[in-house]
């Protein structure tokens, strides 16, 4: 009986680290989509200052929130979207916003593969 116990409080406990990841990586994704959207918006309308401050807004909320994203996202994901990041706010300040609206799709694609990667499907789980 008392292994029944420990076997339930540890499945319990599974279950609610892979809620809290879940929920930690959704609502990363949901925030650094947000300001992607707002980067490339600055970005079809020419405005450079706009576009490079929602840029460094992206890269410094996704550098803070690197302690968390590490403990559910694989390491290779998190580093390939933090370079893309950076690439943007590179290619923003160098005056060449035509290259740096691919750039934003591509961190977009990635994080939308991070988020499919982390929810809860059966794929997932088996």
């Amino acid at each position: 009986m008392k292994r029944l116990i420990a076997a339930l409080i540890l499945l319990g406990l599974i279950i609610g680290i892979c809620c809290i990841g879940n929920r930690t990586v959704t609502d990363i994704h949901a925030k650094t989509y947000k300001i992607l959207d707002e980067c490339e918006k600055a970005i079809l309308s020419q405005n450079k200052a706009k576009a490079l401050s929602a840029a460094r807004s992206a890269v410094s909320y996704w550098k803070k929130r690197r302690l968390l994203l590490c403990a559910f996202v694989n390491h290779s994901r998190y580093t390939e979207t933090e370079i893309c990041l950076v690439k943007i706010c590179k290619l923003i300040s160098g005056n060449t916003l035509s290259e740096a609206l691919p750039e934003c799709a591509e961190a977009k694609v990635i994080l939308k593969e991070i988020y499919s990667e982390q929810r809860f499907k059966l794929e997932n789980i088996l």
